[in-house]
């Protein structure tokens, strides 16, 4: 015969209120970001200047090693004779400065290391295949940007 008690009750209502907590806690923003949110993403969408949008991704990366600074990294699947344009803007709140580099397994195509918070350059593709883009912040300062992919038409 099983007797319910109140302190069985109470301890179960107490857990059950902890294991929620903690799943709501999980579901919200951990940090919180001045300008890395859609108005960059506007910004930067304005500066791909009648391309094509294809895609995007938001980077945000803390501070990390000087000499082998922490990136993100994609694999971005581009066509032969294609040009695209690639933006990035990075939020103005935050220390670090993009640094772009689209590259394969054989060699880098493209490094863009301007030392400027919004970086705009066009990429004319001679081989149909998949391209890594990787992203990360001069000296591994802590930063957040928006990358912008675009196809400019003829």
């Amino acid at each position: 015969m099983f007797i319910k008690s109140n302190s069985n009750i109470k301890s179960v209502k107490h857990l059950l209120f902890v294991i929620i907590l903690f799943l709501i806690s999980g579901l919200l923003p951990q940090d919180v970001m001045g300008q890395c949110d859609n108005n960059l993403r506007r910004d930067a969408y304005k500066l791909l200047d009648g391309a094509t949008y294809l895609r995007d991704m938001k980077i945000s990366l803390a501070a990390s090693k000087s000499k082998n600074p922490d990136k993100e990294e994609k694999p971005f699947m581009m066509n032969k004779g294609n040009r695209y344009r690639f933006v990035v803007a990075s939020d103005p709140s935050k220390p670090g400065v993009p640094v772009i580099r689209i590259f394969d397994q054989f060699k880098d195509y493209v490094v863009s290391d301007k030392g400027t918070p919004t970086v705009a350059f066009d990429f004319i593709c001679k081989k149909t295949q998949i391209y890594k883009i990787s992203v990360n912040f001069q000296d591994g300062k802590d930063g957040c940007c928006i990358f912008m992919m675009s196809m400019v038409g003829d």
